[in-house]
């Protein structure tokens, strides 16, 4: 076997730190971006001469000047790092629930349920798993993946036939219907 259940489970591991590790400093560069702005500790910004502006950048009375660019300090730029990584973090967990752990739980579901159909056994599946961890993981997840996808063309196609007002609840739980 190529894959084997204690490398995946290192990989896995290793993301789940990195995660974790990224949702932590967020945390701490947030706390600290915070206590920095509430003590008044702000660096001054460089302002240009009025010469190297362009005009519309100069207010009326040419008195007081904007600047074209306002430079950040390295605590925003670790701060807006670690948030860019902590939403990496979070599309690829979300990615992982969608796209592998459901459907793989569904596919493990429905193998439970047609178990007396098919006049299987559960220690017969698990004898199979322990001899192809990598097939029986396939085969679950395609059973899994096919049977959301035909609830989803049933419930769009239900949709399209039924009053909208049937399913309008279902389809859209985050609106209030009165």
């Amino acid at each position: 076997m190529v894959i084997l259940l204690p490398d995946v489970a290192t990989l896995m591991l290793g993301y789940f730190t990195l995660a974790v590790s990224a949702f932590l400093w967020n945390i701490i560069c947030s706390a600290y971006m915070r206590r920095v702005k509430d003590n008044g500790f702000q660096q001054q910004q460089p302002v240009q001469p009025p010469h190297l502006l362009p005009d519309a950048l100069l207010n009326e009375e040419n008195e007081n000047i904007e600047p074209f660019h306002q430079q950040r300090s390295t605590g925003e730029l670790i701060s807006a790092t670690f948030q860019c990584a902590a939403a990496v973090g979070k599309v690829g967990l979300l990615l992982f629930l969608k796209m592998l752990f459901l459907p793989l739980l569904l596919g493990v579901c429905l193998d439970l349920a047609t178990l007396t159909i098919l006049q299987e056994s559960v220690s017969s599946r698990i004898t199979f798993a322990g001899g192809d961890l990598f097939g029986a993981i396939s085969i679950h997840w395609v059973a899994g993946i096919t049977f959301m996808l035909l609830v989803t063309v049933s419930v769009l196609q239900l949709r399209e036939v039924v009053h909208p007002d049937l399913f309008a609840r279902i389809i859209r739980p985050q609106v209030r219907y009165f």
